[in-house]
């Protein structure tokens, strides 16, 4: 019997079960198993395994062909053991489910999301055009907000505590802004009307869905800075430096801190989604004040970002 992975939730949780599903498919070569995911589908585009195997859960006619013949396979990493006690990441989590181990030495660390090459060249022209034209240095990949934001009083919240304040954000991008190309990687609902500094491209490309965009030009960038959203994900994927601004989420779990530097005020609660909701909702209660910073705190941020984009170039 095959196997058929149902992968639920966000971007950056699809993001992270790709190096499971790599090391499963060399693992068990008989199996030819499929995937369906809800909405990010296209993450898998370019895959040179994985592509031909992955259905978006809107497709028709899934059941009969690659559900009901199946073993069904739902993996959740934030139910595993290691995971909520913080001493695993989102990806050996995803390990742990899909292939049952606890040895995560042989999952790949680097380059496990692909590109077309006109993606590739389309993002490297678009950035040398943006640069040449405003006359940057760098060009620095900005997402401020996680999937937790939402509009409130005319601005984005984040109840979730996870995405960078708004004020501090502006702040980042006033002292990036002299040498900087800068992205903007968040939707464009919760841009500033009067930002005239960042650069957007939600909708920048005809064809090509807002996740490959943003894929593309992660990966052509110089700089990532970022919270606990899909695109430090992204990022680490592609191997590139960055900058993770963290508040109500750990960093074992859902970061990268041998990949990334990262900048906290304080160790959250830990917030257990999908596992005791009560809790999680109190503990979002506790780490409420997270991603609020104080002046000396953002100006030790600015301090990490100019050493760091020093050693870029």
């Amino acid at each position: 019997m095959n196997t058929t992975f149902i992968l639920t939730g966000g971007a950056g949780r699809t993001v992270c079960a790709v190096p499971a599903l790599e090391k499963y498919a060399k693992l068990n070569p008989n199996d030819d198993f499929k995937i369906i995911v809800h909405a990010w589908d296209m993450i898998f585009w370019s895959h040179p395994i994985l592509q031909d195997k992955v259905f978006n859960s809107s497709q028709k006619g899934l059941f009969e062909t690659i559900v009901k013949p199946n073993k069904i396979v739902m993996p959740e990493p934030y139910q595993v053991h290691e995971f909520f006690n913080e001493r695993e990441s989102l990806i050996e989590a995803f390990d742990t489910c899909i292939n049952n181990t606890n040895d995560h030495s042989d999952l790949n660390k680097r380059n496990y999301l692909y590109l077309s090459q006109y993606e590739r060249r389309s993002a490297r022209q678009y950035i040398a055009e943006e640069k040449f034209k405003k006359k940057k240095r760098y060009c620095v990949m900005t997402q401020p907000y996680g999937s937790g934001v939402a509009i409130l009083n005319n601005e984005p919240h984040d109840d979730t505590s996870r995405s960078i304040k708004p004020d501090h954000y502006e702040q980042i991008v006033n002292h990036l802004k002299e040498d900087c190309l800068i992205l903007y990687g968040s939707k464009d609902n919760f841009k500033k009307n009067n930002d005239t500094t960042t650069v957007s491209f939600e909708n920048t490309h005809p064809t090509l869905p807002y996740i490959r965009i943003l894929m593309s030009l992660i990966a052509e960038c110089d700089y990532f800075i970022g919270c606990d959203s899909v695109g430090q994900h992204i990022a680490r994927a592609f191997g590139k430096k960055g900058l993770i601004i963290m508040g109500s989420t750990g960093d074992i779990p859902f970061s990268y801190p041998k990949d990334f530097t990262i900048y906290r005020k304080a160790i959250p609660k830990f917030f257990p989604w999908r596992l005791a909701e009560p809790d999680a909702m109190f503990a979002a209660r506790s780490n409420d004040n997270m991603m609020e910073f104080s002046p000396q705190q953002k100006e030790e941020i600015n301090k990490i970002i100019d050493k760091e984009l020093r050693h870029i170039i």
